[in-house]
């Protein structure tokens, strides 16, 4: 994997380029252009562009060019691409620019009404009904759930049966797993009710569906503004890399952002936050941020070092070398990247201590925050939530820029026009927007 992480260069240094700029300015987000009645077009626009989207992955699948035995698909991932790979990346980038477009065009507006909460229903049953998902990791977290503690040293036996596929696509042995005991736990009970391998995999996406409306209940309680709530309730990325593909991250996110209800109960706050990095290991420090509304300086400080040290102990104690040979698989061996994934590492690492003191939040930081692991996945990109959750400018920012975020960092859109035209004029164009001081 090591070969293939310069790949990750150009997202390092426009990462850190947003970074050096916006230390020398500020940045907002406009709002309260549109009127409300644009919203019912604006929500039949956002899920047109995701089915859309959905039906463009489903013809990469059926047009792969290895496309695998349709024995071993009990529901069909994109694992390559299609055979006309420059038209699907750009079609999806057009899409995800799109779906950015209208979100902020959402944000914008005055007033919200039913629309929204119809608009969110119709993506999470278009989502849980979704032909195809982005990657394979649903496989994997099933396997967790079959091997339980055995998932950190799998053992060098085939799955038989129904559960083969699991093999076709994560081989013989497995790779350790790199989640938390936690998640081992959640997956055995949300899958164990159900025999099949497809009836697993779908209850996996029924947990990132669940996770989802956790999320905007959760907004709901901490009083999120209806802008923020609406451009959450119909983010075509969230459905499509928690929901449609059941990426787990956004279960340990959840768990932060419940953490923010019980800052005034410090120890709830911590089993939450513990709870999190119990799930992925480094929710435990990206996670550290919502310190910032816990009142006593000494509580503070308490938990800044408890909750990291106690999730890496706990994991570290349940998976052992396994675990710790599974984290590795994430790093370096190239000089340049070592630099550059360090500093990225380095900066997101101060930006989530200092904020719990209260510093100044930065947007550029929730795009520092996913590639502080040297291998970044879409998926990662929600890792910068909680830092963005106590300045809803910035948490605005993120949410409105995620469809297009996920897609530009996702390994399988990645072409050399895609990497070298595509990515650096994104980042051209936030660092130049940064140099406005947009109204709040």
């Amino acid at each position: 994997m090591s070969a293939l992480l310069w790949i990750f260069a150009v997202f390092d240094v426009g990462a850190l380029a947003m970074l050096a700029a916006e230390l020398a300015t500020r940045h907002g987000l406009r709002r309260g252009s549109l009127r409300s009645n644009g919203v019912p077009l604006l929500v039949v626009a956002i899920a047109a562009s995701y089915v859309a989207e959905l039906a463009l992955l489903w013809y990469a699948v059926l047009h792969q060019v290895q496309r695998p035995p349709a024995a071993f698909v009990p529901l069909p991932l994109n694992s390559a691409i299609a055979g006309n790979k420059d038209f699907v990346v750009a079609a999806m980038i057009a899409l995800a620019g799109l779906q950015t477009y209208l979100l902020m065009l959402l944000y914008r507006a005055q007033a919200f009404g039913r629309w929204v909460w119809i608009g969110c229903a119709a993506l999470v049953a278009v989502s849980l009904a979704s032909p195809v998902m982005l990657t394979a990791d649903a496989y994997a977290y099933v396997a967790d759930a079959l091997l339980g503690r055995a998932a950190y040293a799998p053992p060098n036996v085939p799955f038989l049966g129904q559960f083969a596929p699991i093999d076709v696509w994560w081989n013989v042995p497995l790779p350790p797993t790199p989640y938390g005991p936690l998640w081992l736990v959640i997956a055995w009970l949300v899958t164990m009710p159900f025999g099949s391998l497809l009836a697993k995999v779908l209850a996996i996406r029924t947990l990132g569906a669940a996770a989802f409306t956790s999320l905007l209940l959760v907004m709901r309680a901490l009083k999120m503004p209806d802008r923020i709530v609406a451009v959450t309730a119909l983010n075509p990325g969230l459905f499509l890399e928690y929901v449609a593909s059941a990426h787990n991250d956004l279960l340990g996110i959840v768990f932060i952002c419940t953490a923010v209800l019980f800052v005034r109960r410090p120890a709830i706050a911590a089993l939450l936050l513990l709870a999190s990095g119990l799930v992925k290991l480094p929710f435990a420090l990206f996670g550290l941020p919502i310190l910032v509304r816990v009142r006593s300086a000494r509580a503070r400080i308490a938990l800044l070092v408890f909750v990291p040290a106690a999730a890496a102990g706990l994991s570290f104690l349940a998976g052992g070398a396994g675990y710790y040979q599974a984290l590795l698989k994430h790093t370096t061996t190239s000089p340049l990247m070592a630099v550059l994934s360090g500093a990225v590492a380095l900066a997101a690492l101060v930006a989530m201590v200092t904020a719990v003191f209260r510093v100044r939040r930065l947007h550029s930081v929730v795009w520092l925050t996913p590639l502080a692991a040297s291998y970044t996945l879409s998926s990662y990109v929600a890792w910068g939530l909680p830092y963005a959750l106590s300045r809803r400018s910035v948490l605005g920012y993120l949410l409105i820029g995620f469809p297009l975020a996920t897609v530009l960092i996702e390994v399988k859109f990645f072409t050399v026009w895609s990497l070298f035209v595509v990515v650096p004029a994104v980042f051209a164009w936030q660092i130049l927007a940064m140099r406005k001081r947009w109204s709040h």
